[in-house]
């Protein structure tokens, strides 16, 4: 059995372009680095096709418009360290998850794999050289109108976490290949989805309360207001649609919409009962109470968007805790390489 060859990954977001959401894919620029300790005698000239190469290659890289490898080596201690460059610019896959869209959170990853098994290859995160973006990168950032990017970067081994607290060796089970992924991430900015979609949604199923103002015994008027902000609700809502991947599942903004637009319903069957029993006065008692039944409902409606925005708030403000401890972190490590 051969000897398994542990190489060192660093990679290095230099840029981040367009993030395309209903594609599910972002441009980038990176650069990563290997290191593996070679035994050939190499002698100063490394040749890819005549000595041994752990056969890196990126796995969600869609198209490739720009990539340079270079190579160099160095003679460390007793052992000869084999340094590979690659400088890549191209367009990435990421699978986006928008269930708390607009107030989602990205997982910008690039996923660095070997053409070899487990059993020959090892890709670890170099301990000396910890993964990071670039300085310039937020400054650079195409979509920063659209997107808060953070100095947050993740690596993680074979598709599990790199957390030697929490990391329990009996439970993982290595895939065919050798993988280390790195990501960074980036909150979306929701104050236009808040302005354009929300307060439009709250503005038509409140005004769908009006028609109580209309006499209860004239149910054909108030059916055919409240059937035309129903079309209104319903139009709107996939206007929306169209602006998002279409999933399998309900994003946060779907669930509201669909909440206002079940309210407006119970409206119309509402209009439709008080308008068909009772005489006028019991009706107009009864619709009186209906009216704050409503309006109870739509609180109690937005009173849980509300817990939501919190709850989603706080993932992007644990988001901001972790990267700070992360540039700390970075800073300790760059200050303990100097010292060396």
């Amino acid at each position: 059995m051969s000897e398994q060859k542990i190489v060192k990954i660093f990679v290095l977001i230099r840029k981040i372009g367009q993030i395309d959401t209903l594609n599910e894919r972002f441009q980038a620029e990176i650069s990563i680095e290997a290191t593996w300790s070679s035994k050939e005698d190499i002698n100063c000239e490394y040749d890819p096709s005549l000595h041994w190469n752990p056969k890196l290659y990126i796995e969600n890289l869609l198209s490739n418009i720009e990539e340079k490898v270079k190579y160099y080596v160095k003679q460390s201690m007793d052992e000869t360290l084999v340094i590979e460059k690659r400088y890549v610019k191209g367009i990435f896959w990421e699978r986006l998850e928008i269930q708390n869209f607009p107030l989602d959170i990205q997982q910008l990853s690039v996923s660095v794999v070997s053409k070899f098994d487990n059993s020959s290859v090892k890709l670890m995160i170099n301990p000396e050289k910890p993964s990071y973006l670039h300085s310039n990168a937020k400054f650079v950032f195409v979509d920063q109108q659209k997107w808060k990017l953070f100095d947050l970067v993740e690596s993680k081994e074979d598709g599990l976490t790199f957390d030697e607290l929490s990391l329990d060796m009996d439970d993982i089970i290595f895939p065919s290949s050798s993988k280390l992924m790195v990501s960074c991430y980036c909150a979306r900015r929701a104050g236009y989805y808040f302005s354009n979609t929300f307060f439009l949604i709250f503005l038509i199923s409140i005004s769908a309360l009006s028609i109580f103002a209309i006499d209860p015994k004239l149910p054909q008027n108030r059916l055919q207001t409240t059937c035309t902000f129903l079309l209104t609700s319903v139009s709107f809502k996939w206007v929306i649609n169209k602006s998002l991947p279409p999933v399998s599942y309900l994003t946060s903004l779907d669930k509201y919409a669909i909440c206002c637009i079940f309210f407006i319903c119970i409206n119309c069957a509402w209009h439709a009962v008080i308008g068909s029993f009772w005489e006028k006065n019991r009706a107009t008692e009864l619709d009186g109470w209906a009216l704050i039944g409503f309006v109870g409902l739509f609180f109690l409606i937005h009173l849980g968007l509300l817990v939501w925005f919190l709850v989603a708030y706080f993932k992007v403000t644990w988001l901001k805790r972790k990267e700070k401890k992360f540039m700390k972190y970075l800073k300790e490590n760059q200050k303990k390489m100097n010292n060396i």
